[in-house]
């Protein structure tokens, strides 16, 4: 990336404190925002997360959906549960496997989710128009290897939380 674009009074051994404390803020920014949209719909950032990796990855299985989220089982069945009462989310037996559940979001529920960050959404677009591809690349290179950086040691913590896989 343009190294002009950095504050240039950035020692470059600061570089990776400074980046590191603006994707804490871009974590709190994001919870702010969620807690807000959660608020509107009441449902809370745990049931944003799950409803997120539901409209975005499709239907999984309980035990995946708690492996994916970090969260017990039985914790994922109460998140679950809550989402269905609301409307949220529909369980579904398998069509390959009778004995297996899969999860899906209700598109409908979904839709209205995602037009509630549409505003979010439409900035992010035109700020991305403002830098030139390579650029954007490097910038989603970045993101997808911090992303990786963090989940492996989530991948680990979560699987001793969750216990061994099985479906409801």
């Amino acid at each position: 990336m343009n190294a002009a674009r950095v504050a240039p009074e950035t020692a470059p051994e600061a570089l990776p404190d400074t980046l590191l404390t603006m994707l804490q803020d871009l974590r709190l920014t994001l919870s702010v925002l969620n807690r807000s949209v959660g608020q509107h719909f009441s449902v809370n950032e745990v049931d944003l997360d799950c409803l997120d990796i539901l409209s975005r990855h499709g239907p999984h299985a309980p035990s995946q959906l708690a492996q994916r989220m970090g969260l017990h089982l039985a914790t994922m069945t109460g998140v679950l549960d809550r989402l269905e009462r609301g409307g949220w989310v529909v369980r579904e037996r398998s069509l390959s496997d009778r004995r297996r559940v899969l999860v899906r979001a209700d598109p409908v529920q979904s839709q209205r989710i995602t037009e509630h960050y549409a505003h979010a959404a439409q900035e992010l677009r035109e700020l991305c128009a403002v830098y030139p591809e390579p650029d954007l690349r490097v910038v989603i290179d970045f993101l997808r290897r911090v992303t990786g950086v963090q989940v492996r040691p989530t991948e680990k913590e979560t699987a001793q939380a969750v216990g061994p896989e099985r479906d409801e």
